[in-house]
């Protein structure tokens, strides 16, 4: 659902998730977002490249998960601790949300609320979109009559990248990480280099820099507490029906989370009292955006 109005610039289109999209046109910068999942689907500063990766053979249906862009997890990531919850990484990147303000400044940023309540938690995405940068923020609240709860919260970034076997993050070092693919528990070296399936929840919230040869791009964080890594390769690609048989090169997932134990006695989950909030953001700035360093 949309405000009656909106700001010149920004219009929505059918969307075959049964919600609506929503595209906006400025000269700072183009995006896309599907009202399913407060899903950002596309952002393109003037002059760069799309940031993010959306894979040609996404499903876009009511209820299904869209591989690529940001989804956004929540009330907790994956399974959840106990690795049984469901549906995986939370209800809220597959139900509809609201569109509560539109705005576009007058260089052309455009700025996004969103809100939903997702298995009886309120969340609101705030989302700012420049020629610079692009920033998200996500807002966990209790309503003042609910039980305290703990929660995960997960911004699943997947990273536009030219040749996923030629990229570097750094900004890791030295933190906790949990090999999920591995069962293992070590520590971060300097760079991580993804030379195959790679699935890791890096105790650190950076911030971190991702490297492809091409550009770079910088994330930079505020109440996050994890920094997970993941790419199938091709061997996990192989059995996802929404990647394309070329596609899993060209995506590498830098994930900003608050993330419960997972195979160490770290809890980096949400504590919520009723009436309670957490923010979780980041800034995300590319090489190739219109005046970035």
């Amino acid at each position: 659902m949309c405000p009656a109005r909106l700001p010149d610039g920004v219009t929505t289109h059918p969307s075959s998730s049964g919600a609506e999209e929503l595209r906006a046109a400025t000269e700072a910068c183009t995006l896309r977002l599907d009202l399913q999942g407060a899903h950002l689907l596309s952002w393109m500063p003037a002059g760069g490249e799309d940031l993010l990766w959306l894979s040609p053979e996404a499903v876009r249906a009511p209820g299904r998960a869209i591989r690529g862009g940001i989804p956004l997890c929540a009330p907790w990531f994956a399974g959840g601790p106990d690795g049984e919850h469901t549906p995986s990484h939370g209800p809220a990147r597959t139900q509809p949300w609201q569109l509560r303000e539109a705005h576009v400044e007058p260089d052309g940023t455009v700025d996004l609320t969103l809100a939903t309540n997702a298995d009886g938690v309120d969340l609101t995405l705030a989302l700012s979109a420049g020629a610079t940068q692009l920033h998200l923020e996500l807002t966990t609240a209790l309503p003042a009559d609910a039980e305290p709860r703990r929660v995960e919260a997960a911004l699943h970034t997947y990273l536009a990248v030219h040749d996923v076997r030629a990229t570097s993050v750094t900004g890791l070092a030295g933190s906790v990480v949990v090999d999920k693919n591995a069962r293992s528990v070590g520590e971060a070296g300097e760079t991580l280099r993804p030379d195959g399936p790679t699935d890791l929840i890096h105790r650190t919230a950076g911030p971190v820099t991702l490297e492809d040869g091409e550009r770079s791009v910088r994330l930079e964080t505020q109440g996050a507490a994890d920094t997970v890594v993941w790419t199938p390769w091709a061997e996990g690609a192989a059995s996802m029906t929404d990647v394309p048989d070329d596609g899993w090169h060209r995506f590498l997932c830098v994930e900003t989370a608050c993330i419960g134990p997972r195979r160490d006695e770290v809890d980096h989950s949400i504590a919520l009292e009723p009436g309670g909030s957490h923010a979780l953001a980041v800034t995300f700035t590319p090489s190739d955006a219109g005046g970035a360093a």
